[in-house]
C-alpha cells in the first residue's frame, strides 16, 4: 500500500537531524537547536510538502517547514536566504 505522506521519508528532519527537539514546544528547545532546526528546513527538499501537510492538517504543535506552528510561539528563529545558504537570526519575540 502506498502513503500519502512519502515525502516524509526526505525531509531533513528525519534524514540529517533526528536528534532535534522538531515536536517539543517551543520553549524547551535551546537556541542553538532552533538555529539548527532553522537550517535544516531552509535546505529540506520537501519543505514545500511539509508546508502545505501543516496547513493541510491545521497543525498548531512542532517545528514543520521552518517555524513552530504554536501560534502562541514568539518569531525566535528568522531564515535571511542568501541563495544557496541562509544567515539565521536569533532573537526578538513576534
Amino acid at each position: 500500500m502506498a502513503r500519502g505522506n512519502a515525502w516524509i521519508d526526505l525531509a531533513a528532519c528525519v534524514v540529517q537531524r533526528p536528534d532535534l527537539p522538531w515536536t517539543s514546544e517551543w520553549f524547551e528547545a535551546t537556541l542553538g537547536q532552533l538555529a539548527a532546526m532553522t537550517r535544516s528546513c531552509h535546505a529540506c527538499p520537501v519543505r514545500s510538502e511539509c508546508a502545505a501537510q501543516a496547513e493541510r492538517l491545521r497543525v498548531t504543535a512542532g517545528f514543520w517547514a521552518g517555524r513552530y506552528r504554536d501560534p502562541n510561539a514568539p518569531a525566535l528563529v528568522r531564515i535571511h536566504d542568501r541563495g544557496a545558504s541562509a544567515d539565521v537570526e536569533l532573537g526578538g519575540a513576534a
